[in-house]
């Protein structure tokens, strides 16, 4: 299960912003998964609470947007959805095509709580 390795990434960059902008702990992440990205969210779920043990984002809460793949038509410039893993247009069937969106593991926002010494120098 490889999202292990993907959630201590994320909480490695976590920890990184808490101690940036000196904060006490994360709360909440929000992340955004393409489709065609090779994570499985529901074990991202599953490996996140135990990534996070001992951490500034222990007991965060984990939020996922799943990004659909889009692809863009070279032939006709028609944007459409990826049906099936089938990497044609949905307009004119072409295989000329760049994917626009799909890829992404992207950390979308992170809600940061502060106590009292946390912005003490």
């Amino acid at each position: 299960m490889h999202e292990l390795s993907v959630a201590q990434s994320l909480i490695t960059q976590l920890t990184e912003t808490v101690r940036k902008e000196k904060a006490s702990r994360i709360t909440l992440v929000t992340v955004s998964v393409g489709a065609l990205s090779g994570i499985d969210g529901s074990a991202l779920e599953f490996a996140f609470p135990l990534a996070t043990e001992n951490t500034p984002l222990q007991n965060a809460k984990l939020v996922i947007e799943n990004i659909p793949a889009m692809l863009t038509c070279r032939k006709c410039g028609a944007v459409s959805g990826v049906q099936d893993f089938m990497m044609v247009c949905g307009k004119c069937s072409s295989t000329d095509i760049d994917i626009t969106s799909g890829h992404e593991l992207t950390i979308k926002s992170a809600e940061l709580e502060f106590d009292e010494n946390s912005r003490k120098e």
